[in-house]
């Protein structure tokens, strides 16, 4: 360089400002990107051999960001599932008369997630029993949102669905914000209990997060609960792609700064 500035080989990456060798970090992509559910921060520490267990959280939150990066990228074409659903995770700021821990809506153990998945018609008859339809998921978006308003709900089709994109969601009238933003929006009212079937893969998709979160991690902060879910999106989105998940995760750390 012209300055004689020195420089290092982690400098504009996520590992810059870090002391963990850089083989360390290689290796948590790599478990990361190629287990099949998820794998706890505890776990992390004694599958690395580290000694301290804060060190190998923060790690692996810089590349769920990573992640959330090539997330970023995908836009849902052609036929999506709009819709949204409720994780457990906790608030830091807590009520001290308990008014809050409710069920339903109200309360500050449950954040709103917007989840919508593109619904592919299968070339080949591989139907599923508990489907109507001969179709399979494609790519998967969710997103934490601060609230459910026809606003929110309109800043993020715009962020996430194409202008072509055919768009299926119930009948809640929020949902009529994303109108403008793609071909076409279909709502159709239905029976909680016939929910699944009318919006299938959206309702999958939220089962297999949960069912993952519930297993793997004993407590999830709504500060960081989108990096989870862009860890649950990616290795959703890359399933049919695990040749190269590995190395676009690393030329994804490599090339961008994310902190």
């Amino acid at each position: 360089m012209d300055c004689k500035a020195k420089t290092t080989i982690r400098s504009g990456t996520i590992m810059m400002h870090s002391k963990l060798p850089i083989h360390i970090r290689y290796h948590c992509m790599f478990i990361m990107a190629t287990t099949t559910k998820a794998v706890s921060a505890k776990d992390m520490q004694q599958r690395l051999g580290m000694k301290r267990y804060e060190p190998v959280w923060y790690m692996m939150q810089k590349i769920r960001n990573a992640m959330g990066q090539v997330n970023a990228e995908v836009k849902l074409t052609g036929m999506v599932e709009f819709d949204d659903s409720y994780f457990t995770a906790h608030k830091k700021e807590k009520d001290p008369h308990g008014h809050l821990f409710n069920r339903g809506r109200g309360s500050v153990r449950k954040q709103p997630v917007l989840v919508a998945v593109e619904t592919i018609n299968r070339s080949q008859s591989k139907k599923r029993k508990d489907l109507d339809k001969n179709t399979r998921a494609g790519f998967l978006r969710m997103q934490h949102l601060p609230d459910l308003t026809g606003k929110t709900y309109s800043k993020q089709a715009k962020r996430l669905l194409s202008k072509n994109a055919f768009v299926f969601t119930d009948a809640n009238p929020s949902y009529n914000a994303i109108a403008p933003h793609v071909s076409e929006h279909q709502s159709k009212k239905v029976e909680p209990k016939n929910a699944s079937k009318a919006l299938p893969w959206v309702h999958i998709a939220i089962s297999n997060a949960k069912r993952v979160f519930l297993g793997v991690y004993h407590h999830l902060s709504d500060l960081w609960l989108q990096s989870y879910l862009e860890e649950f999106c990616y290795k959703f989105n890359n399933r049919f792609n695990r040749n190269e998940i590995v190395s676009q995760l690393l030329k994804t750390a490599a090339l961008n700064r994310l902190y």
